[in-house]
């Protein structure tokens, strides 16, 4: 019944993002996590995370598009990305149903 942890690492290099153009590229990133786990009981678990360490502000997915950001403005290229995740903590209870396997 002690504990357990983790500290991951995630990286990701850059890469292109159009076949045509090699200096069109992605933005690479590295995140680290941290975990903590306990069990309680044989059915129930502690669970501690802290996803991001370092709030590092970076773009999870990249992609080299055609956009019109305005109805009446020309459409052009550009890279698009989606945020990646800020520093979170979150914490919770898991529980085990059924027999033991």
């Amino acid at each position: 019944k002690g504990w357990s942890g983790s500290l991951r690492f995630r990286a990701i290099n850059s890469y292109r993002l159009d076949g045509q153009d090699a200096s069109l590229r992605a933005a690479g990133h590295a995140i680290w996590d941290f975990g903590l786990m306990r069990r309680i009981s044989r059915r129930l678990d502690f669970n501690f995370a802290i996803d991001n360490v370092t709030n590092r502000q970076y773009l999870e997915t990249q992609n080299y598009i055609e956009s019109r950001p305005y109805p009446n403005v020309p459409s052009g290229f550009g890279i698009h990305g989606t945020p990646g995740y800020p520093l979170t903590v979150s914490a919770g209870l898991t529980v085990r149903f059924g027999p033991k396997q």
